[in-house]
């Protein structure tokens, strides 16, 4: 009887590098804004468990937005605006809809969306002034 002894595995040596965690606000959509405070607060705010605040800071910012397009005083409404901007109306309806329910009832998904909505406005506005 011999005496065997498992052979061992060979493994190969890899070189392993641990990799620093990015900062905790490493990422953010500030870039897309000239005057990035409004993007900081919506951050600040979903991040800190504060989602009515975020939703209603991103509807103001999707409003301001709508507005600049013709202007203040033109007669095509909210809506009609929003959709020639290329956002879909059905997001619109959502939104002003999150803007108006009670602050205890938003959620976190509810001030993403939001935060979502208030991004695509600005990067289909900032693409119109290239036309």
């Amino acid at each position: 009887e011999l005496d065997e002894e498992p052979l061992e595995e060979e493994t190969p040596q890899r070189d392993v590098r641990t990799m620093p965690a990015p900062p905790a606000n490493a990422m953010s959509f500030t870039a897309l804004w000239d005057e990035p405070e409004l993007v900081r607060a919506i951050e600040a705010e979903i991040a800190s468990g504060h989602f009515a605040e975020a939703v209603h800071r991103a509807a103001s910012g999707v409003s301001e937005i709508l507005d600049g397009l013709l202007g203040p005083h033109v007669a095509e409404g909210s809506g009609t605006r929003a959709q020639l901007l290329g956002l879909d109306g059905r997001e619109y309806i959502e939104l002003r809809r999150l803007a108006s329910r009670p602050a205890a009832s938003i959620t976190q998904k509810d001030a993403l969306f939001a935060f979502y909505l208030l991004i695509a406005a600005r990067v289909k506005q900032s693409r119109l002034a290239r036309y």
